[in-house]
């Protein structure tokens, strides 16, 4: 293994820690797996989000949505928060949390956060069955 190899495994390793942390709620410890990705990494925006919704389905919604109000502060237009905003919603049992990802699919031209909404809408009528989720 060479060192290139040995510090992407180092990465991953660290990324994992610090997203399980956020999942479990081990604050400390994941404040300092977190900072030393996002000073690894050219653009932490994606490790940012992951933490986010780890925080969202790992029962913190209040940490969650205050990094998410953040990141929406900073780029109100960013279709990947939007879809993290829609499940956080629905986590948090928000009846409009729908219409977010309906915004998303309406609005944004970003086919990674188009793909998601769709597919959470998908998933959301398979399970009920519901004639009335928009499609």
């Amino acid at each position: 293994m060479d060192m290139h190899d040995s510090t992407q495994m180092l990465f991953r390793y660290l990324s994992a820690s610090a997203l399980l942390g956020d999942l479990h709620g081990v604050e400390e410890d994941t404040e300092i797996a977190s900072a030393a990705v996002e000073a690894w990494s050219q653009d932490p925006h994606g490790f940012r989000l992951c933490r986010i919704l780890a925080r969202a389905l790992g029962g913190d919604p209040d940490r969650a949505q205050q990094a998410l109000d953040a990141r929406m502060a900073e780029q109100p237009e960013d279709g990947c928060a939007q879809v993290i905003q829609a499940i956080l919603q629905a986590r948090l049992n928000h009846p409009d949390w729908p219409s977010v990802l309906v915004r998303v699919l309406a609005t944004s031209s970003e086919p990674v956060p188009r793909q998601a909404a769709q597919r959470i809408l998908d998933l959301v009528h398979e399970a009920t069955n519901s004639p009335g989720m928009p499609r």
